[in-house]
């Protein structure tokens, strides 16, 4: 008898103890990472930036384009080894140098009251190219959360340059200087 109201004590303070009385604001929180939408984006000129470095990360390879000659500095196994050098053909150098000349990049300006009542998920999508000068960079493309609004070209000139990294890429082998 002794062992029943043990077991049903040890039963009742099992169910009081673990029950969460607390209301959860994960509710009530908006976890939809479409709402956060800048409404004004601070703008620079990509003509600013002389190199754009490519990650080929199938190959473990880095590769640095200087826009104004064309050539591609490769750095194998991300970095820790120099490649040979690529170029590109005079259609592709002029493809480029327009492009940067005429692209601005966007940075979007989000006010921070936008933030208070977001639950972000956790998510990470790799830059598709990182324009360079001097120390500075801009990664664009690059997500570090769910509600993050990426740094990016302005309009189409985004999905240009993508198509142009991607060819890049596909053919990187086929480079060599003349």
């Amino acid at each position: 008898m002794k062992k029943k109201w043990i077991a049903i004590f040890g039963s009742l303070s099992l169910i009081l103890f673990f029950q969460n009385c607390s209301q959860s604001k994960i509710d009530q929180a908006d976890s939809n990472s479409e709402a956060l939408t800048p409404t004004e984006f601070n703008k620079t000129s990509a003509a600013d930036f002389p190199v754009v470095q490519l990650w080929d990360y199938e190959h473990g390879k880095t590769m640095d384009l200087d826009i104004s000659t064309g050539r591609i500095a490769v750095s194998l196994n991300f970095g820790a080894d120099r490649g040979q050098d690529l170029c590109l053909s005079e259609a592709e150098r002029g493809e480029i140098q327009t492009l940067m000349g005429q692209a601005e990049i966007c940075e979007p300006v989000i006010p921070s009251e936008q933030f208070l009542s977001k639950q972000c998920t956790m998510s990470y999508r790799y830059p598709y190219a990182v324009l360079v000068d001097g120390s500075v960079e801009v990664r664009l493309g690059e997500k570090t959360n769910g509600c993050d609004v990426p740094v990016d070209l302005c309009g189409v000139k985004s999905q240009e340059l993508q198509a142009f990294v991607s060819r890049l890429l596909q053919n990187a082998d086929q480079r060599a200087c003349n």
